[in-house]
C-alpha cells in the first residue's frame, strides 16, 4: 500500500513492547516520508513530533522506479523498516536513496544508511521537514468555553541532522533507564539514573514529571504530594486511590457550580459578541472575525499526512 503512495502512513502491530523514552510501544505509523510516528493518537501532523526519524524529508516511495519500495521485517526481538530507492518528490534528481530503521526490543534504535546521493544540508525544507532523530511528547486537554482543547507538547528530542549522515554510515542511539519503567515504590524513590524520580502513590506511577502522563500527573498533584525515600507504603495502594477519590468528590461540588456560572456567562458573552461582529462586518469586531475566521487557520512549517489505517503483512 505504501510502496505507491506519497504523504501515506499505515500502521503495523509489533510482536513485542519496545520501549519509547520508556513508554511501551505496541504498533508504530510507517510514513512514506522517512519516518514511524509513535504516539498514541494518530492526527494529520505526524511529522511535528514523537517520531523515529533516520531521515525524514519529501520522499515518495515510487517515483517512476519499479524498484522503490517500503517495507519491513518483524522477528520478535528486532522491528525493521526499509525505505529502498525512494527520491525526493521535488529534487528528483538527487538520485535514489536507500535507509533503514532497526528497533531493538531493549529499546535501542539504529539508524542504517546504504544510499545517500546528496549532503543532507543540500535537502530542501521548503514542503517537508527534514529531520534526523528522535522525539517525544506529552498530550495536554483543557476545556475551553465548553469545548475540549487538546494541545501537543514535545518534552525532549534528539537531533542528528548532519552532513556526517553518508552512505554506509549509521547512527546507534542507545536506551537509558527512565522513572517510567519503575514500576514500584521501591524502584522508584531509590533509583540511581540520570533522573529525578518520585513516586506517586494516588496514580501509582513513578516518574521525573514530565513524560506522557504529564497531565494525570499534574491533575493528581503529584507534584505537591510525592513518597520520600524510605517512606513506601506497605499496602498495595489501593487504599490510598479511595481515599484520594472521595476526597476529590467531596470539594468538588460548590467549586464546580460557581465554574459552570463563570463558563455560562462567558459562553453567552462571546456568543454576542460574535452575532454583532457578523451583522456588522465594517466594524473592528467584524474585521478581525473576518481576519481570524477558523477557514484562515492552519499550522505552519509541517507536512500533512493522511493514515491509511492498519497494514497486515
Amino acid at each position: 500500500m505504501l510502496s505507491e503512495s506519497y504523504r501515506r502512513a499505515a500502521t503495523v502491530n509489533l510482536t513485542f513492547d519496545f520501549p519509547f523514552y520508556g513508554h511501551p510501544i505496541n504498533n508504530v505509523t510507517i510514513a512514506t516520508g522517512g519516518f514511524l510516528y509513535v504516539g498514541y493518537k494518530l492526527h494529520m501532523w505526524l511529522a511535528a513530533t514523537q517520531y523515529i526519524a533516520p531521515l525524514m524529508a519529501n520522499f515518495k516511495a515510487s517515483v517512476n522506479s519499479s524498484e522503490s519500495s517500503l517495507k519491513y521485517y518483524d522477528n520478535g526481538t528486532v522491528f525493521v523498516v526499509e525505505w529502498r530507492n525512494v527520491q525526493l518528490e521535488d529534487y528528483r534528481e538527487a538520485g535514489n536513496f536507500t535507509f533503514q530503521t532497526i528497533l531493538h526490543k531493549n529499546g535501542d534504535i539504529v539508524f542504517v544508511y546504504k544510499s545517500i546521493p546528496i549532503p543532507i544540508s543540500n535537502i530542501t525544507e521548503k514542503n517537508h521537514p527534514v529531520k534526523i532523530g528522535i522525539s517525544d511528547a506529552y498530550l495536554f486537554q483543557r476545556v475551553i468555553y465548553l469545548l475540549k482543547r487538546k494541545t501537543i507538547y514535545e518534552y525532549h528530542s534528539i537531533n542528528k541532522k548532519t552532513d556526517q549522515v553518508r552512505s554506509n554510515s549509521a547512527i546507534v542511539i542507545r536506551a537509558l533507564p527512565t522513572c517510567v519503567s519503575l514500576k514500584s515504590c521501591e524502584e522508584c524513590t531509590t533509583a540511581q539514573i540520570n533522573f529525578n524520580c518520585t513516586w506517586c502513590e494516588s496514580v501509582q506511577r513513578c516518574s521525573s514529571g514530565v513524560d506522557r502522563h504529564r497531565q494525570t500527573w499534574i491533575s493528581n498533584k503529584c507534584e505537591e504530594n510525592v513518597t520520600p525515600k524510605g517512606h513506601c507504603p506497605a499496602t498495595d495502594g489501593h487504599n490510598a486511590l479511595a481515599s484520594a477519590d472521595n476526597a476529590t468528590r467531596g470539594s468538588g461540588g460548590s467549586a464546580g457550580l460557581q465554574a459552570l456560572f463563570v463558563i455560562i456567562a462567558l459562553v453567552l458573552g462571546v456568543s454576542l459578541w460574535v452575532f454583532y461582529a457578523y451583522r456588522n462586518p465594517r466594524s473592528p469586531s467584524g474585521q478581525f472575525l473576518i481576519k481570524y475566521r477558523p477557514s484562515q487557520w492552519k499550522r505552519h512549517g509541517e507536512a500533512r499526512y493522511i493514515a491509511a489505517g492498519s497494514l497486515h503483512m
